[in-house]
């Protein structure tokens, strides 16, 4: 590569004061002009967020030498050649660009929260060479769960999903949390074995097999790391499908009720409490009630027994009985049970209101819109005018069956009697809006 222009003024002069002058331009040569020597591949990281437009990724220069003599010659320039992080949706150049020999990233690259890779030239016009640049986000290093599960590094706040292993249905969960630290995994897989069992009792097949299959297959002999949070679920629907099965006075108690309290034994055993943590973590193991066993009856009873408390923040259950028996806390891990907050009773309250206010002036406008067109009969009546008041009737009936009605949720009969006439009415005002619309559109069009 050629280098600066040194421009020298030469001056001959003879001893009778005769003299020349020259200017002589020379250009400097580094013969031993070579490519920059670069490292062959670079990781660089991003942040998770920025609320920057551009980011900086990194100094170049620093990935980068050259030993050439001639100061000029060891200028290094960096160009983007290619990269694939296209995929994105926007162009190359504004997502990955150089700028004084420093890298930058536009802040849609960091929204997509992907890796990506760049090929950076990097010399002079004489010699270039590249190298590569991956694009990688600040993340959670790769590791190994304790069902041995390998997690590759995850994105910071991103929940990494990963398909259950081997013969299971479902899903494994894992946070990556803001701090870089991954979180216990949550596998929300069900077992084959499991899953077919489920399917005998779907297509009714007989309990006392149903059970014994399901004692074996939730055995820590069939799952020595324990069961997942899909077995246990499906589990106990496959408990209670059986429970709803079988009546009070049925034989089978006698015959299943060893079995059942097999597979209750597997279920609580100490090797599933990752399983059951995620399950109070999801805040599905609710709907405590507070019972105990009529040993006259073969089945659980809740009288004399009433629930005091339920903390789900803490996971505790107070119960209240007023004799001694064998006493349990059921709970069923498919029912999302907690006590309304004070926010959700005053949001609840409010919206209340505003219906009552809401319905009450539709009300008013439809009773006052009745008496005027019953004032002016005389003069108004027409085709259209009874089928507006017809259709204010059908809405005054509507709101007032709405208001009155809409809370009577405690007999069960009033409660379908109430639903049927409102989905009527709701009906039949459709349908007068329709002719409405249509007689409208007609006169418009007749114009």
């Amino acid at each position: 590569m050629y280098g600066p222009i040194e421009v020298i003024s030469v001056r001959a002069s003879d001893p009778l004061g005769l003299y020349t002058e020259a200017t002589i331009s020379m250009t400097v040569r580094d013969v031993d002009d070579n490519a920059a020597v670069c490292q062959p591949e670079v990781t660089l990281y991003l942040p998770s967020s920025t609320n920057r437009k551009v980011y900086i990724v990194g100094d170049l220069n620093t990935y980068c030498v050259d030993r050439d003599s001639t100061p000029a010659n060891r200028v290094i320039n960096f160009t983007v050649v290619m990269e694939n992080c296209t995929r994105y949706g926007v162009e190359a150049s504004s997502l990955l660009f150089t700028q004084n020999n420093i890298l930058f990233a536009n802040s849609t690259l960091l929204t997509q929260q992907r890796p990506c890779r760049v090929n950076i030239s990097a010399g002079n016009e004489s010699h270039r060479t590249s190298f590569l640049v991956n694009i990688r986000f600040s993340e959670c290093p790769a590791d190994t769960d304790f069902a041995n599960t390998k997690w590759p590094p995850g994105r910071l706040g991103y929940t990494e999903k990963m398909n259950c292993p081997g013969h299971y249905n479902g899903s494994i969960l894992r946070n990556c949390s803001a701090s870089g630290v991954y979180e216990e995994p949550k596998y929300l897989c069900t077992a084959d074995d499991i899953g077919i069992i489920y399917q005998q009792i779907l297509n009714g097949g007989n309990i006392s097999t149903i059970l014994k299959n399901l004692s074996t297959a939730t055995s820590t002999t069939e799952k020595p790391t324990g069961l997942s949070v899909g077995d246990i679920e499906t589990s106990g629907q496959i408990l209670d499908g059986i429970t709803e099965r079988i009546n009070a006075s049925d034989s089978l108690w006698s015959n299943t009720t060893d079995l059942f309290v097999e597979i209750a034994s597997n279920l609580m055993d100490n090797s599933n409490i990752r399983s059951w943590k995620t399950i109070i973590d999801k805040n599905l193991l609710g709907n405590p009630t507070c019972s105990f066993l009529d040993t006259s009856k073969n089945q659980w009873s809740t009288d004399g027994c009433r629930l005091i408390e339920h903390i789900v923040s803490e996971g505790m259950v107070h119960c209240q009985c007023d004799h001694l028996t064998n006493f349990a806390i059921l709970m069923n891990p498919s029912i999302i049970s907690s006590a309304p907050s004070p926010e959700m009773i005053q949001q609840e309250h409010a919206l209340r209101v505003f219906t009552i206010v809401g319905c009450s002036f539709s009300i008013v406008g439809l009773v006052l819109t009745i008496i005027v067109y019953a004032v002016f009969w005389r003069t108004v009546k027409s085709g259209r005018s009874i089928h507006l008041i017809v259709l204010c009737c059908t809405f005054l009936f509507t709101y007032i069956l709405f208001l009155t009605g809409v809370d009577k949720t405690g007999n069960k009969d009033v409660c379908t009697a109430i639903a049927v006439l409102l989905h009527y009415s709701i009906l039949v005002v459709f349908f007068l809006m329709l002719a409405e619309g249509i007689t409208i559109a007609l006169l418009v069009l007749s114009l």
